[in-house]
């Protein structure tokens, strides 16, 4: 009968087995499991390596517009929920960048009136959309006409609306999502 073998650390019978410099060693012991994999650089060819920096380069600007659309979007509602002096302006942006990620831009010289008549329309908002779309143009107009003051405490509620209308009856494509235009630089 042999003699039982005594137990290792697993650092120390990985080292054994593969042939790993202190380094990859360390690193395993740190990450765990997926370390192990690093050592494969060494097997792979330069332009492998290339290749999939280029597409990893690639993907990142890739989504970098939607991240940067969603940090917008998520600084407007913050705003709107803050309930500031600025949260029915913010919401209106919110609003108008999120017509424009369909394909509706809102011209800069129609009121807010026209504009949100011409949302209404163009992205077929439901009764529960037009009921928020009003609420938050009264807002809006308050804001920005009169004496000034804060917002009202339903403005979130019905920037909600409005949005939850536009996602149900103007869904965004998956190239809308990736690339939307209020996040492009316009020419």
């Amino acid at each position: 009968m042999s003699a039982p073998v005594a137990a290792t650390p697993w650092r120390a019978r990985l080292s054994k087995t593969v042939v790993l410099p202190e380094f990859w060693a360390a690193t395993a012991t740190g990450l765990g499991v997926t370390a192990v994999l690093l050592p494969l650089w060494w097997a792979l060819p330069g332009f492998a390596w290339v290749l999939l920096l280029i597409l990893l380069g690639g993907g990142y600007f890739a989504l970098l517009p939607s991240w940067v659309r969603g940090a917008l979007r998520q600084q407007r509602l913050d705003a709107v929920a803050a309930g500031g002096d600025d949260a029915a302006d913010a919401a209106w942006r919110e609003l108008v960048a999120a017509s424009a990620d369909r394909g509706a831009d809102v011209a800069e010289t129609d009121t807010v009136r026209v504009a949100a008549t011409k949302l209404a329309r163009e992205h077929s908002l439901d009764e529960a959309g037009r009921a928020g779309l009003r609420v938050l143009v009264g807002a809006v107009e308050r804001s920005w006409y009169g004496a000034g003051g804060s917002a009202s405490p339903e403005l979130r509620s019905s920037l909600d609306q409005v949005l939850a209308s536009l996602a149900v009856n103007a869904p965004m494509s998956l190239r809308a999502k990736l690339f939307p235009r209020s996040a492009m630089p316009s020419r």
